[in-house]
């Protein structure tokens, strides 16, 4: 007869116990969770100076790219023009001028 009030009882202390053991592991496991979320922390600080670093180098590569490609497509156009005289001249027959704008003497047919 004892044993069957000895029944509830066992179960209620397991409860207690397994509680008890599972509030003690979590307070073992508290430091070290905090110093993960500390050193992430310090890394995540660390790495927003290196981002916008990252961003300023990629935007001044951007800027020396299009100043570079400002100065090809200038120099490309400078050249279509002096092909249309060139094309100009060779369609009329004669060479009246300088083909060139660098050339400063007359242009002799050859």
């Amino acid at each position: 007869m004892i044993g069957q009030f000895l029944g509830p009882l066992d179960s209620a202390l397991n409860g207690v116990v397994g509680g008890v053991n599972e509030f003690l592991a979590f307070k073992q496991a508290l430091p070290v969770a905090l110093d993960f979320f500390a050193a992430s922390g310090w890394a995540l600080l660390a790495s927003f100076p290196l981002a916008v670093l990252a961003a300023g180098i990629a935007f001044a590569i951007a800027r020396r790219r299009a100043a570079d490609f400002d100065r090809y497509r200038a120099t490309v156009d400078l050249l279509q023009d002096e092909l249309e005289q060139v094309k100009r001249q060779i369609a009329a027959g004669y060479a009246a001028g300088p083909a060139l704008p660098a050339e400063t003497g007359p242009v002799r047919p050859g």
